[in-house]
């Protein structure tokens, strides 16, 4: 009996001996940090010092409709690979960014033993109210390079100079107002330019106005549609929407949104949605549709594929 609590004893302090191995495992870190939004509750976290983490961080800011499994993570199929290289989790830590297979990024809310293989990306430092953050479905995590303190001594050193270049305009002005007075007749062709960005929407082939937002996803789109107009193949969705690819990306400020019919919007940075119903999720408004020449928006998005013109005229 004495022999088999003395061999019990041994093997608990191997496995100890095993998990604390893991547990204080870490890869080496570094000085790059991120930032990871959920539902307004900001939490920073450091990456690690691998090919995938820098990959990851390449492609920020994502914001992703990350999904909810079994009661400790939420995932998300990126559409793109990412470099992996996969090692036995052992053990899995509240707050772990992980890559699961080569495409499936992990963002862990529950500590667990695990016996999965992961790529290690990076951890929150502070896991302080993320699982209430998270919550218990789906949910939209957003995820941002940390603004660093050079950025912020770069905004501070421009704005002097701004103000240094308006005093000497001014007082150029000031000692010369009969050219200040010519230069300002001379300048006539905004209304022109205006007409010229204008964009136009037709949606299979029926022309309809749309109030374009002032943002920079807008000013984006605009540019795509240039040299040639953009034709974009639209897929129903959900009975409210029709979403297709823009086969590129568009400047993010996703924001939570109800949306009600005629709205366009920008999902996923590089996806187009136009409503003819009405849903919430996290998108950047691209505009509204004002006139349908006469039809339903469901009569023109409710009845099937639909493929949609952007031009400038």
């Amino acid at each position: 009996m004495k022999k088999q609590i003395i061999i019990i004893a041994v093997l608990a302090a191997v496995i100890a001996a095993v998990l604390c191995f893991f547990l204080l495992r870490r890869e080496k870190t570094t000085d790059r940090r991120i930032t990871v939004t959920v539902n307004g509750k900001v939490f920073t976290a450091v990456l690690y010092d691998n090919k995938t983490a820098d990959e990851l961080y390449g492609r920020l800011p994502l914001t992703l409709e990350m999904k909810e499994l079994n009661g400790n993570e939420k995932f998300f199929d990126l559409p793109e690979k990412l470099p992996a290289d996969s090692k036995a989790a052992v053990h899995i830590s509240e707050g772990d960014i992980k890559l699961y297979g080569d495409d499936c990024l992990v963002l862990f809310y529950d500590s667990f033993a695990s016996a999965y293989s992961y790529t290690d990306i990076g951890y929150i430092e502070d896991t302080d109210g993320l699982a209430e953050a998270l919550g218990s479905g789906g949910v939209t995590v957003s995820f941002g390079k940390e603004s660093s303190a050079e950025s912020t001594q770069t905004e501070a050193t421009k704005k002097p100079a701004e103000t240094t270049e308006t005093t000497a305009t001014a007082t150029a002005k000031a000692e010369q107002p009969e050219a200040t007075e010519q230069t300002t007749t001379e300048a006539p062709a905004l209304p022109i330019t205006e007409e010229e960005k204008t964009m136009k929407l037709e949606i299979a082939g029926v022309p309809v106005e749309v109030e374009w937002e002032k943002n920079e996803a807008a000013a984006a789109l605009e540019e795509l549609c240039r040299e040639q107009p953009l034709e974009i193949q639209l897929s129903m969705y959900g009975g409210f929407e029709q979403v297709g690819p823009i086969g590129t990306s568009l400047p993010r400020e996703d924001v939570q949104t109800t949306t009600e019919a005629g709205d366009i919007v920008l999902y996923s940075g590089d996806q187009i949605v136009v409503f003819y119903g009405s849903n919430s999720w996290s998108y950047t408004r691209l505009g509204h549709i004002t006139d349908s020449a006469g039809h339903t928006l469901e009569e023109l998005l409710g009845g099937g594929d639909v493929t949609i013109k952007i031009s400038l005229g």
